[in-house]
């Protein structure tokens, strides 16, 4: 009787082994399935959020990108300096085409392993950054009387101004540098959208990185300017020369808008002749704002998508034909 039982018992221990080997064999196919159809839904999301995103940034003409101002007798402000829209009109237009406008961009080199070969949808206020830095470099080297047109790439000093911002890890402001050192500094992971405060922490990094040290960034933080931090910031170089200081102040002026009760003071703000503009917009839609009229604002758009330029490729191109 007691080797029918062991028989039995033993009999029950093999099937309970069965059944767990099958109950183990289809949880396993079971997540393999799972997570398959998950990659191939992401895959299929990712390329359904690119073709949105290039409906949305793409179906927009260069050539509707021109400034328009209003037709007033109020002063227009832009980057310090007041102007009219009825007697200053043209000089108007040639100030803003002269700025320095970044926008989305496609097909360029990868950013690192991130395989992101486009910003739209997220490089918004990266551009805007990038616009603010090169208003200061254009004042810095070509003065703010300069002004562009057609032969202006035959000036050096704008060429390598222009490369400086190239959509390559080579270069000291792309949106790869940037990008990789919001990564591994402010924890932003690549293809994410940076905030203002971000964008210029950021910026002051990369200024430092630059041999040409030709410019330094203090970020003001927690309402407050501390001189001493300040000069010690310009003063940093080698033989302790002083540089041009990019100032940015992190302000939040409202949740969704503009407060009404900042107006007047973001107003007084881009009328100082060392204004070099303000990083806003809302929420995850960024602008480089230059200056204003009445209670307009007069900026920059980021979001229009070209296709990546290889700037030095522009320039052998001029070489051979000159």
């Amino acid at each position: 009787m007691s080797g029918y039982r062991d028989y039995i018992t033993s009999a029950s221990g093999a099937i309970m082994d069965l059944v767990n080997d099958a109950a183990s064999t289809v949880q396993s196919v079971a997540a393999s399935t799972y997570t398959n159809m998950s990659e191939s839904l992401q895959v299929h999301c990712q390329t359904v959020a690119e073709r949105l995103l290039n409906f949305k940034y793409q179906d927009r003409s260069l050539m509707d990108c021109s400034p328009e101002y209003p037709d007033t007798i109020q002063p227009i402000w832009i980057l310090g300096e007041k102007w009219s829209a009825k007697h200053d009109l043209e000089e108007l237009r040639e100030i803003v085409q002269t700025r320095l406008w970044f926008t989305y961009r496609r097909d360029f080199p990868s950013i690192g392993s991130s395989e992101c070969t486009s910003d739209q949808g997220w490089g918004c206020m990266l551009r805007c950054g990038q616009m603010l830095l090169g208003s200061c470099l254009l004042d810095l080297h070509l003065s703010r009387d300069w002004r562009w047109n057609s032969e202006s790439w035959k000036n050096e000093a704008y060429r390598n101004i222009l490369k400086k911002f190239q959509d390559n890890k080579s270069a000291a402001y792309s949106i790869h540098q940037i990008s990789l050192m919001g990564e591994s500094v402010e924890n932003k992971p690549v293809g994410t959208w940076f905030g203002p405060n971000t964008v210029v922490q950021v910026l002051r990094k990369l200024v430092r990185m630059d041999p040409s040290n030709d410019l330094a960034i203090h970020v003001a933080m927690d309402n407050t300017l501390i001189i001493s931090e300040v000069k010690m910031t310009c003063l940093k170089t080698p033989d302790s020369t002083w540089r041009p200081l990019l100032l940015c102040i992190s302000l939040r002026l409202g949740l969704t808008e503009v407060n009404p009760v900042y107006i007047n003071g973001l107003k007084t703000c881009l009328s100082l002749p060392q204004a070099q503009g303000v990083l806003g917009g809302r929420p995850n839609h960024a602008f480089y704002i230059l200056g204003f009229v009445e209670d307009e604002a007069i900026y920059l758009d980021p979001h229009v998508t070209q296709p990546y330029v290889d700037v030095d490729s522009w320039q052998r191109v001029y070489e051979d034909i000159n």
